[in-house]
């Protein structure tokens, strides 16, 4: 047989050898990302199962908060309401955060909604349900009805209240002491 014939052979197979040799090395390399992959997606799995716990337990506290924050609105609008002449507060908070305060009287206005007397006696109503111990009120917007209902509720408070207005108030509880700044000359 021919040596050339045979070395160029020999050349071919260390070739091929070498070609096998590198895909083996291929092989062994994926093998490993094989396994890889297997334990990270273990570990996935562990992360699901505790997020699908935090998951629960944010749900279960987003609940509480939300209990919370009724009761508290609830007691809010309640309290506000035993000084509002009529109708009744509604403060409300959603499952966003976002809070609504308004003044039901036939129908709910929200805050921004309310005419300048209604605010008035809203705002007095609020700083009345957030215990505030003097509450002042610029009490002109108050028509001569809407001043003696504001002054009829209020007068049972045991917060002080001090109405300002430049309209007579006409006949009030003896629980409100009304000063006159007399005649401008």
């Amino acid at each position: 047989m021919d040596t050339n014939l045979i070395e160029q052979q020999i050349t071919g197979l260390k070739g091929k050898l070498e070609e096998l040799r590198g895909q083996e090395k291929l092989l062994v390399r994926a093998s490993g990302i094989d396994e890889e992959a297997a334990k990270i997606r273990v570990e996935m799995d562990g992360l699901k199962n505790k997020t699908d716990v935090l998951k629960e337990e944010i749900e279960g506290l987003v609940g509480q908060k939300n209990t919370a924050v009724s009761a508290t609105a609830r007691a809010l609008s309640e309290t506000m309401s035993q000084i509002l002449p009529v109708g009744s507060a509604v403060f409300r908070v959603d499952e966003d955060g976002n809070a609504f305060i308004g003044w039901k009287n036939g129908h709910v206005v929200p805050y921004d909604g309310l005419s300048g007397g209604e605010r008035v006696m809203f705002d007095a109503a609020l700083c009345h349900a957030l215990r505030a111990n003097v509450i002042i009120q610029e009490a002109a917007e108050l028509d001569g009805e809407a001043l003696l209902n504001n002054l009829a509720k209020t007068a049972n408070s045991e917060t002080q209240f001090i109405a300002s207005t430049c309209h007579a108030p006409g006949e009030v509880s003896t629980k409100w002491k009304v000063i006159s700044m007399g005649e401008a000359k």
